[in-house]
């Protein structure tokens, strides 16, 4: 139910995601997202809709990008898919080139 209710703001607006996680307070159900990681595997399809969302948000790419930190797993996640054979760049820094991108892209 969890790893459902997650998906579930992610694919939603902030608003919406704000209505589903005041929903879930109301029924007694709270989520401590920092407390399970490993209940939220990311893939590429998941981190490609969280870089479409942060780009949507717009604003200083660097401020967006800082935002992963919050989200249990992604920066493990950048690490281990895109950066495994790379001794210079940082997570961070892919996150928010992917976020620039994403912003050209629009």
């Amino acid at each position: 139910m969890k790893a459902k209710f997650i998906n579930e703001v992610l694919r939603a607006e902030d608003a919406e995601a704000n209505r589903l996680i005041k929903q879930h307070r109301n029924r007694g159900i709270s989520y401590d997202w920092a407390s399970d990681p490993e209940d939220f595997n990311w893939n590429e399809d998941k981190y490609k809709k969280w870089i479409f969302k942060q780009a949507f948000k717009g604003g200083d790419t660097y401020e967006l990008a800082k935002e992963a930190e919050g989200e249990p797993g992604l920066m493990e996640f950048v690490q281990q898919t895109y950066l495994k054979y790379s001794e210079w760049e940082e997570p961070l820094d892919r996150i928010q080139t992917d976020i620039e991108n994403q912003l050209e892209e629009r």
